[in-house]
């Protein structure tokens, strides 16, 4: 895990209960779509796997699973995330073209 993702995710202070937030899920998403251009699948899937830990009923994170999988050519664990994808929001326009991409390739 590259040093933006060790010193970035929340910790639990003492006392406190440490809380993922929609900002900390923008922030670690944003990043993996970074680091998934720059083709840097090992911290692009970091990413995803903080978001879905936190967050795993928000279609994102699987979506950036997808995504990687695609980039990978694992495209039935991307066709699997991506109708994850589309169990949670069946009008996302983009999951449905990279879903016939990856049914294409396979």
């Amino acid at each position: 895990m590259n040093h933006y993702l060790r010193d970035n995710v929340p910790r639990k202070e003492p006392g406190r209960v440490s809380k993922f937030t929609d900002q900390d899920m923008v922030k670690f998403l944003t990043q993996g779509f970074e680091s998934l251009t720059a083709r840097n699948f090992e911290d692009a899937s970091a990413c995803a796997e903080l978001a879905l830990k936190n967050k795993p009923k928000r279609p994102q994170g699987h979506f950036l699973v997808g995504l990687i999988a695609l980039e990978k050519n694992e495209f039935e664990a991307a066709s699997e995330s991506l109708k994850t994808v589309l169990r949670m929001d069946n009008k996302n326009a983009t999951a449905w073209v990279k879903l016939a991409r990856a049914f294409f390739r396979m």
